[in-house]
């Protein structure tokens, strides 16, 4: 059975906005103070992450500017991926010495453009990132599609999502996370050939 604390997140973090004092809300709560300060510290991260994606979104979708260069912690922060992601880019981007990426850099990663090409795969950049395999792959999909940075960015992003579609139709190319499945990152929505 797993573990389940006597509090909630939610609990501590409206004690705190209440304006309660650590101190009182790990007593109310058997809490030491230390654990209620790191989790109103980690709320507050999150919530600045937030409005920096909020800012950061609306910027690039007002100048279409998808070739913007962005610092890790901001593309991180549009993208909002788990730390074992951003784990695996980080580590890849610190071997190229990148220290700033774009969109349509990260569009290029995931799926680059080819012309018609029956050998897809072998001009897929993500599928030579250590560690980085195909359900961080598929996570990586969905996350770039569930950026909101405007239209350059969506049609951009939406037709090579259509061609990689394709091409795995078109192949018999069977990848669960990415094609097939209940939340698959490019699921189809009509019977495969």
């Amino acid at each position: 059975m797993p573990y389940k604390p006597p509090y909630t997140i939610p609990e501590v973090l409206r004690l705190n906005a209440d304006g309660l004092p650590n101190s009182e809300i790990a007593a109310r709560l058997g809490l030491s103070t230390t654990r209620v300060w790191q989790l109103v510290k980690q709320e507050q991260q999150r919530y600045q992450a937030a409005e920096r994606a909020v800012v950061i979104r609306r910027e690039i979708s007002d100048s279409h500017a998808i070739d913007r260069k962005l610092s890790s912690s901001d593309l991180f922060c549009i993208l909002t991926l788990p730390k074992k992601h951003q784990r695996v880019l980080m580590a890849h981007f610190a071997e190229r010495g990148i220290i700033e990426f774009s969109l349509r850099d990260m569009m290029d990663l995931l799926i680059p453009v080819i012309a018609a090409s029956n050998d897809l795969y072998d001009h897929m950049p993500a599928y030579r990132v250590r560690k980085l395999g195909i359900i961080i792959y598929a996570d990586l999909i969905k996350a770039m599609s569930a950026v909101d940075c405007g239209e350059a960015f969506q049609t951009e992003w939406s037709a090579r999502k259509d061609m990689l579609r394709e091409y795995l139709i078109r192949t018999k190319g069977f990848t669960y996370y990415v094609l097939h499945g209940k939340e698959a990152a490019l699921a189809v929505h009509q019977p495969i050939p």
